[in-house]
Protein backbone atom coordinates (compact mmCIF):
# COMPACT_ATOMS: atom_id res chain seq x y z
CA UNK A 1 0.00 0.00 0.00
CA UNK A 2 2.90 2.35 0.64
CA UNK A 3 5.10 1.53 -2.35
CA UNK A 4 4.10 4.64 -4.27
CA UNK A 5 5.27 8.17 -3.55
CA UNK A 6 1.64 9.30 -3.68
CA UNK A 7 0.71 7.01 -0.76
CA UNK A 8 3.76 8.14 1.20
CA UNK A 9 2.94 11.80 0.60
CA UNK A 10 -0.67 11.28 1.64
CA UNK A 11 0.45 9.86 5.00
CA UNK A 12 2.97 12.64 5.49
CA UNK A 13 0.55 15.42 4.52
CA UNK A 14 -1.98 14.51 7.21
CA UNK A 15 0.49 13.40 9.87
CA UNK A 16 0.01 16.38 12.18
CA UNK A 17 -3.24 17.80 10.79
CA UNK A 18 -6.63 16.34 9.94
CA UNK A 19 -7.26 17.15 6.30
CA UNK A 20 -10.03 16.60 3.77
CA UNK A 21 -9.25 14.70 0.56
CA UNK A 22 -9.25 18.00 -1.32
CA UNK A 23 -6.77 19.54 1.13
CA UNK A 24 -4.47 16.51 0.87
CA UNK A 25 -4.58 16.72 -2.93
CA UNK A 26 -3.67 20.40 -2.76
CA UNK A 27 -0.91 19.72 -0.19
CA UNK A 28 0.83 17.05 -2.30
CA UNK A 29 0.15 18.64 -5.68
CA UNK A 30 -1.85 15.75 -7.17
CA UNK A 31 -5.27 16.05 -8.75
CA UNK A 32 -7.87 14.39 -6.49
CA UNK A 33 -9.01 11.72 -9.04
CA UNK A 34 -5.41 10.44 -9.30
CA UNK A 35 -5.09 9.80 -5.55
CA UNK A 36 -8.57 8.69 -4.53
CA UNK A 37 -7.86 4.97 -4.95
CA UNK A 38 -4.75 5.13 -2.79
CA UNK A 39 -6.49 7.29 -0.19
CA UNK A 40 -9.23 4.66 0.03
CA UNK A 41 -6.69 1.78 0.23
CA UNK A 42 -4.76 3.48 3.04
CA UNK A 43 -7.98 4.02 4.98
CA UNK A 44 -9.21 0.46 4.41
CA UNK A 45 -5.78 -0.84 5.48
CA UNK A 46 -5.96 1.07 8.74
CA UNK A 47 -3.06 3.38 7.96
CA UNK A 48 -5.36 6.40 7.90
CA UNK A 49 -8.08 7.43 10.36
CA UNK A 50 -11.19 9.22 9.16
CA UNK A 51 -13.40 11.55 11.20
CA UNK A 52 -16.26 12.95 9.15
CA UNK A 53 -14.58 13.93 5.88
CA UNK A 54 -11.12 14.50 7.39
CA UNK A 55 -8.19 12.06 7.34
CA UNK A 56 -5.22 11.69 9.68
CA UNK A 57 -2.25 9.32 9.61
CA UNK A 58 -2.64 6.30 11.89
CA UNK A 59 1.03 5.24 11.93
CA UNK A 60 4.08 6.79 13.57
CA UNK A 61 6.58 8.36 11.20
CA UNK A 62 10.17 8.86 12.27
CA UNK A 63 10.61 12.29 10.72
CA UNK A 64 14.00 13.67 9.78
CA UNK A 65 13.70 16.26 12.59
CA UNK A 66 13.06 13.48 15.13
CA UNK A 67 15.99 11.42 13.84
CA UNK A 68 18.37 14.40 13.95
CA UNK A 69 17.43 15.11 17.58
CA UNK A 70 17.91 11.43 18.49
CA UNK A 71 21.30 11.38 16.78
CA UNK A 72 22.54 14.33 18.82
CA UNK A 73 21.15 13.22 22.19
CA UNK A 74 22.31 9.58 21.87
CA UNK A 75 25.75 10.17 20.36
CA UNK A 76 27.65 9.62 23.62
CA UNK A 77 25.97 6.34 24.73
CA UNK A 78 26.43 4.95 21.20
CA UNK A 79 30.17 5.54 21.49
CA UNK A 80 30.18 4.01 24.96
CA UNK A 81 28.44 0.89 23.65
CA UNK A 82 31.00 0.63 20.83
CA UNK A 83 33.81 0.89 23.42
CA UNK A 84 32.26 -1.82 25.61
CA UNK A 85 31.95 -4.11 22.59
CA UNK A 86 35.59 -3.72 21.57
CA UNK A 87 36.91 -4.08 25.11
CA UNK A 88 35.03 -7.37 25.52
CA UNK A 89 36.04 -8.64 22.08
CA UNK A 90 39.73 -8.03 22.80
CA UNK A 91 39.70 -9.15 26.44
CA UNK A 92 38.23 -12.56 25.71
CA UNK A 93 39.85 -13.35 22.36
CA UNK A 94 42.35 -15.89 23.69
CA UNK A 95 39.66 -17.70 25.70
CA UNK A 96 37.23 -17.81 22.78
CA UNK A 97 39.83 -19.05 20.31
CA UNK A 98 40.67 -21.85 22.77
CA UNK A 99 37.10 -23.21 22.51
CA UNK A 100 37.34 -26.05 19.96
CA UNK A 101 34.59 -24.95 17.53
CA UNK A 102 34.93 -25.10 13.77
CA UNK A 103 36.19 -21.72 12.61
CA UNK A 104 38.01 -20.62 15.75
CA UNK A 105 40.99 -19.83 13.51
CA UNK A 106 38.93 -17.22 11.60
CA UNK A 107 40.74 -14.07 10.49
CA UNK A 108 41.00 -11.07 12.78
CA UNK A 109 38.37 -8.94 11.05
CA UNK A 110 35.92 -11.84 10.90
CA UNK A 111 36.50 -12.53 14.60
CA UNK A 112 35.65 -8.92 15.52
CA UNK A 113 32.50 -8.95 13.34
CA UNK A 114 31.34 -12.30 14.71
CA UNK A 115 31.85 -11.43 18.36
CA UNK A 116 30.59 -7.84 18.11
CA UNK A 117 27.34 -9.13 16.64
CA UNK A 118 26.97 -11.79 19.34
CA UNK A 119 27.48 -9.27 22.13
CA UNK A 120 24.94 -6.85 20.66
CA UNK A 121 22.46 -9.65 20.00
CA UNK A 122 22.74 -10.86 23.61
CA UNK A 123 22.43 -7.32 24.98
CA UNK A 124 19.58 -5.91 22.90
CA UNK A 125 17.59 -8.83 21.54
CA UNK A 126 17.90 -11.14 24.55
CA UNK A 127 18.77 -9.24 27.77
CA UNK A 128 16.86 -6.02 27.13
CA UNK A 129 13.93 -7.80 25.51
CA UNK A 130 13.43 -9.74 28.76
CA UNK A 131 13.12 -6.46 30.67
CA UNK A 132 10.71 -4.74 28.26
CA UNK A 133 7.12 -5.85 27.81
CA UNK A 134 6.03 -4.56 24.42
CA UNK A 135 2.37 -3.83 23.78
CA UNK A 136 1.73 -4.66 20.15
CA UNK A 137 -1.22 -2.88 18.50
CA UNK A 138 -3.77 -4.97 16.63
CA UNK A 139 -3.79 -3.92 12.98
CA UNK A 140 -6.71 -4.00 10.55
CA UNK A 141 -6.08 -7.54 9.27
CA UNK A 142 -5.74 -9.11 12.73
CA UNK A 143 -1.98 -9.20 13.26
CA UNK A 144 -0.39 -7.86 16.44
CA UNK A 145 2.40 -5.70 15.07
CA UNK A 146 3.88 -2.25 14.76
CA UNK A 147 3.65 -0.37 11.48
CA UNK A 148 5.73 2.76 11.13
CA UNK A 149 7.33 4.99 8.54
CA UNK A 150 10.79 6.52 8.23
CA UNK A 151 11.60 9.74 6.44
CA UNK A 152 14.93 8.77 4.87
CA UNK A 153 17.75 11.11 4.05
CA UNK A 154 19.70 10.12 0.96
CA UNK A 155 22.84 11.56 2.57
CA UNK A 156 22.49 9.53 5.77
CA UNK A 157 25.43 7.12 5.52
CA UNK A 158 24.61 5.41 8.81
CA UNK A 159 21.06 4.52 7.74
CA UNK A 160 22.00 3.30 4.27
CA UNK A 161 25.06 1.26 5.21
CA UNK A 162 24.20 -0.26 8.55
CA UNK A 163 20.52 -1.11 8.68
CA UNK A 164 20.45 -4.20 10.91
CA UNK A 165 18.74 -7.46 10.01
CA UNK A 166 18.39 -10.48 12.29
CA UNK A 167 16.77 -13.86 11.75
CA UNK A 168 17.45 -17.56 12.02
CA UNK A 169 16.51 -20.74 10.17
CA UNK A 170 16.52 -24.31 11.40
CA UNK A 171 16.00 -27.88 10.28
CA UNK A 172 13.75 -30.48 11.87
CA UNK A 173 16.63 -31.75 14.03
CA UNK A 174 16.92 -28.33 15.71
CA UNK A 175 20.22 -27.23 14.16
CA UNK A 176 20.03 -23.60 13.15
CA UNK A 177 21.70 -20.82 11.20
CA UNK A 178 21.83 -17.46 12.96
CA UNK A 179 21.96 -14.35 10.77
CA UNK A 180 23.04 -11.01 12.17
CA UNK A 181 23.45 -9.04 9.04
CA UNK A 182 24.38 -5.62 7.76
CA UNK A 183 24.31 -4.58 4.08
CA UNK A 184 28.05 -3.99 4.16
CA UNK A 185 28.22 -4.24 0.40
CA UNK A 186 24.65 -3.14 -0.19
CA UNK A 187 23.00 -6.55 0.20
CA UNK A 188 22.02 -8.57 3.25
CA UNK A 189 23.25 -12.06 2.44
CA UNK A 190 20.87 -13.90 4.72
CA UNK A 191 17.93 -13.16 2.40
CA UNK A 192 19.18 -15.99 0.17
CA UNK A 193 18.20 -18.49 2.87
CA UNK A 194 14.96 -16.93 3.99
CA UNK A 195 12.03 -19.37 3.49
CA UNK A 196 14.18 -21.74 1.39
CA UNK A 197 13.94 -24.85 3.55
CA UNK A 198 15.69 -27.07 1.02
CA UNK A 199 18.71 -24.74 1.01
CA UNK A 200 18.70 -24.53 4.82
CA UNK A 201 18.69 -28.33 5.09
CA UNK A 202 21.56 -28.73 2.62
CA UNK A 203 23.64 -26.03 4.31
CA UNK A 204 23.19 -27.57 7.76
CA UNK A 205 23.88 -31.10 6.47
CA UNK A 206 27.11 -29.84 4.88
CA UNK A 207 28.07 -28.37 8.26
CA UNK A 208 27.70 -31.86 9.77
CA UNK A 209 29.37 -33.57 6.77
CA UNK A 210 26.12 -35.48 6.40
CA UNK A 211 25.81 -35.82 2.62
CA UNK A 212 25.34 -39.58 2.02
CA UNK A 213 21.61 -39.08 1.42
CA UNK A 214 21.99 -36.10 -0.98
CA UNK A 215 19.82 -36.21 -4.08
CA UNK A 216 20.69 -34.60 -7.40
CA UNK A 217 18.67 -31.55 -6.32
CA UNK A 218 20.60 -31.37 -3.04
CA UNK A 219 23.91 -31.32 -4.93
CA UNK A 220 22.55 -28.56 -7.16
CA UNK A 221 21.67 -26.56 -4.02
CA UNK A 222 25.20 -27.20 -2.74
CA UNK A 223 26.70 -26.00 -6.03
CA UNK A 224 24.69 -22.78 -5.79
CA UNK A 225 25.94 -22.28 -2.22
CA UNK A 226 29.51 -22.68 -3.47
CA UNK A 227 28.86 -20.15 -6.23
CA UNK A 228 27.56 -17.61 -3.70
CA UNK A 229 30.45 -18.14 -1.28
CA UNK A 230 28.47 -19.71 1.57
CA UNK A 231 30.25 -23.04 1.00
CA UNK A 232 33.86 -23.65 -0.05
CA UNK A 233 35.03 -26.44 -2.34
CA UNK A 234 38.31 -27.79 -0.94
CA UNK A 235 40.52 -30.78 -1.69
CA UNK A 236 38.86 -32.49 1.28
CA UNK A 237 35.35 -31.80 0.00
CA UNK A 238 32.75 -29.13 0.68
CA UNK A 239 32.72 -27.14 3.90
CA UNK A 240 30.50 -24.30 5.05
CA UNK A 241 32.11 -20.87 5.12
CA UNK A 242 30.85 -19.94 8.61
CA UNK A 243 31.74 -20.89 12.19
CA UNK A 244 30.02 -24.07 13.43
CA UNK A 245 29.40 -24.56 17.16
CA UNK A 246 27.66 -26.96 19.48
CA UNK A 247 25.11 -25.54 21.88
CA UNK A 248 27.61 -25.92 24.72
CA UNK A 249 30.33 -24.05 22.81
CA UNK A 250 27.88 -21.28 21.97
CA UNK A 251 26.97 -20.96 25.65
CA UNK A 252 30.66 -20.70 26.58
CA UNK A 253 31.03 -17.71 24.27
CA UNK A 254 27.87 -16.11 25.69
CA UNK A 255 29.25 -16.57 29.20
CA UNK A 256 32.44 -14.73 28.22
CA UNK A 257 30.40 -11.73 27.10
CA UNK A 258 27.63 -11.80 29.71
CA UNK A 259 28.99 -8.90 31.78
CA UNK A 260 29.54 -6.66 28.74
CA UNK A 261 26.09 -7.57 27.38
CA UNK A 262 24.45 -6.60 30.68
CA UNK A 263 26.29 -3.25 30.72
CA UNK A 264 25.24 -2.55 27.12
CA UNK A 265 21.64 -3.47 27.94
CA UNK A 266 21.70 -0.96 30.82
CA UNK A 267 22.94 1.81 28.51
CA UNK A 268 20.43 0.84 25.82
CA UNK A 269 17.56 0.94 28.33
CA UNK A 270 18.49 4.51 29.30
CA UNK A 271 18.84 5.38 25.62
CA UNK A 272 15.37 3.97 25.00
CA UNK A 273 13.95 6.28 27.67
CA UNK A 274 15.68 9.25 26.00
CA UNK A 275 14.33 8.27 22.57
CA UNK A 276 10.81 7.75 23.99
CA UNK A 277 10.83 11.27 25.46
CA UNK A 278 11.95 12.75 22.15
CA UNK A 279 9.39 10.70 20.23
CA UNK A 280 6.54 11.95 22.43
CA UNK A 281 7.40 15.49 21.33
CA UNK A 282 7.21 14.48 17.65
CA UNK A 283 4.19 12.16 17.56
CA UNK A 284 0.61 13.30 16.90
CA UNK A 285 -1.41 13.26 20.13
CA UNK A 286 -3.36 10.07 19.32
CA UNK A 287 -0.12 8.10 18.76
CA UNK A 288 1.85 9.27 21.83
CA UNK A 289 0.85 6.10 23.71
CA UNK A 290 3.10 4.12 21.34
CA UNK A 291 6.26 6.12 22.16
CA UNK A 292 7.91 3.71 24.63
CA UNK A 293 7.29 0.60 22.53
CA UNK A 294 8.45 2.30 19.33
CA UNK A 295 11.56 3.51 21.14
CA UNK A 296 12.49 -0.13 21.76
CA UNK A 297 12.13 -0.91 18.06
CA UNK A 298 14.43 2.05 17.35
CA UNK A 299 17.18 0.29 19.31
CA UNK A 300 18.01 -1.85 16.28
CA UNK A 301 19.31 1.41 14.82
CA UNK A 302 20.33 3.29 17.96
CA UNK A 303 22.03 0.51 19.96
CA UNK A 304 23.14 -1.95 17.25
CA UNK A 305 23.59 -0.25 13.88
CA UNK A 306 24.97 3.03 15.22
CA UNK A 307 27.72 1.45 17.42
CA UNK A 308 28.70 -0.79 14.49
CA UNK A 309 28.89 2.27 12.25
CA UNK A 310 31.09 3.90 14.91
CA UNK A 311 33.46 0.91 14.94
CA UNK A 312 33.50 0.94 11.14
CA UNK A 313 34.42 4.63 11.05
CA UNK A 314 37.24 3.95 13.52
CA UNK A 315 38.41 1.05 11.30
CA UNK A 316 38.05 -1.41 14.14
CA UNK A 317 35.66 -3.19 11.77
CA UNK A 318 36.45 -3.46 8.06
CA UNK A 319 34.11 -4.17 5.16
CA UNK A 320 33.72 -7.79 4.12
CA UNK A 321 34.94 -8.18 0.54
CA UNK A 322 34.36 -11.88 -0.03
CA UNK A 323 37.54 -13.09 1.66
CA UNK A 324 37.43 -15.40 4.67
CA UNK A 325 34.36 -16.59 6.54
CA UNK A 326 31.05 -14.78 6.36
CA UNK A 327 31.34 -12.07 9.00
CA UNK A 328 27.97 -12.18 10.76
CA UNK A 329 26.48 -15.64 10.21
CA UNK A 330 27.11 -18.83 12.18
CA UNK A 331 25.66 -22.30 12.80
CA UNK A 332 24.71 -23.91 16.10
CA UNK A 333 24.23 -27.69 16.01
CA UNK A 334 21.65 -29.32 18.27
Amino acid sequence: MCDSRIAQNILFACYYEKLTAEQIALEIGISLPYMEDQLHALYEGGLLNKEGNRYSANIAIFTSEFQKEVKVKTAQPKKEIANLVMTAVRTHEQTIRSIPFVGRDMGENTYVWQMACRILYSAIIEDLNNRVQLNYPNERYGANCFIWGIETDEQDFEFKQFGFGVSNSQNKEGDYIQYLDFPINGEMVHHYFYCRQSTINVFLDLAKENTAHFSENDWEEAAELVKKGYVLSTENGLRVNVPVLTGQQHQQIKNCFSEAAAQIADKAEKMMQTVAAILKDHLPSHLKKLAVDLAYLRLFDDAISAPVACLFERKELLAYCGEGMLPTTYIILK
